[in-house]
């Protein structure tokens, strides 16, 4: 970020979070498709998925945060810990490895006005945090921010999440163990707007974490991340024929190619509960998590390290 401007710095930190469910709202109870989310006015999937020279595992990362963002669409946005949370689970499923980070966001606008949106120290107050989380997908070197806009600044250029990359900081390479390591920086370009990252440290990170609120709902964000990764699922074998053969030849979702093929063309039920379930013939109705799966087929990916205070 330029530092010759001249800036006005104004702190606005508090995000409050809590428990929520939104890829169980997306719905009611029956059956549905592909079209029906991707016909929604809100939803820009098919520009974006088609549209973007984007990787195959880019059109994997990117779909879920899009999906997650419709749903919230007239509810609050700014539950970054729960977007986090949600969204890890959705990732594991499809078999990518992330972890939530604790960050400091500045937001810089064209005429030098500087907006503090997270402290670099988070703290809790009941179950409001002041501080910010992304979350970071170290095997892809790439970064989600499902919330950002929350902030009215970076709202108004309609967007939607941030699905950034790990930058090159010390002679052109990215360090392929830790790529967001503490104090880097992370740059997206929004507009006329330059949003700048700072990754905190551990003990930031493990202040978000080891919270009791957040302990106390893996249970419910893990079956919200079942159910948006299901969302994700059924998008995404509606891509083009095109788009879906890179997918599959992609090796770093192979478990993401065993979904899609033991899905096949089998509908998808929402219950009265919220929950997704897919009719696989031979096997019954079924959650994503209880799929048959080829035993050569990778795992769904483990938990972040940083989530259990023995760890």
């Amino acid at each position: 970020m330029p530092t010759s401007r001249k800036r006005k710095t104004v702190k606005n930190r508090r995000a409050g979070t809590g428990p929520g469910n939104p890829a169980a709202r997306a719905v009611g109870v029956g059956t549905f498709s592909a079209g029906q989310l991707i016909d929604r006015p809100n939803l820009r999937l098919p520009a974006y998925l088609q549209g973007y020279q984007l990787p195959p595992e880019g059109r994997i990362i990117a779909t879920v945060p899009l999906l997650y963002a419709a749903f919230l669409r007239g509810r609050r946005a700014n539950r970054c810990v729960d977007a986090c949370r949600t969204l890890h689970y959705a990732y594991a499923q499809l078999g990518l490895r992330s972890q939530l980070r604790a960050v400091d966001l500045t937001v810089c606008d064209s005429t030098g006005r500087v907006v503090m949106h997270s402290s670099p120290v988070p703290s809790w107050e009941g179950n409001v945090l002041d501080g910010h989380a992304v979350l970071c997908l170290p095997d892809v070197q790439r970064f989600v921010d499902a919330t950002v806009e929350q902030y009215r600044e970076i709202a108004r250029h309609k967007i939607g999440p941030i699905c950034g990359r790990a930058v090159a900081q010390i002679g052109g390479r990215v360090d392929p163990n830790d790529p967001f390591p503490p104090d880097l920086q992370l740059e997206v370009q929004r507009g006329d707007l330059e949003l700048l990252y700072t990754v905190g440290d551990q003990q930031a990170t493990q202040t978000i974490l080891r919270h009791p609120w957040v302990q106390d709902h893996v249970h419910e964000h893990r079956l919200t991340g079942v159910n948006l990764a299901t969302a994700a699922l059924e998008v995404i074998r509606g891509l083009p024929s095109p788009i879906l053969a890179e997918i599959r030849k992609e090796s770093q979702l192979r478990r993401v190619q065993s979904l899609l093929d033991v899905m096949g063309d089998a509908p998808i039920y929402a219950d009265s509960y919220g929950d997704w379930s897919i009719a696989v013939p031979g096997s019954g109705t079924v959650r994503l998590d209880e799929l048959p799966l080829p035993p050569d087929v990778p795992p769904a990916a483990g938990e972040d390290p940083g989530l259990h205070p023995s760890s």
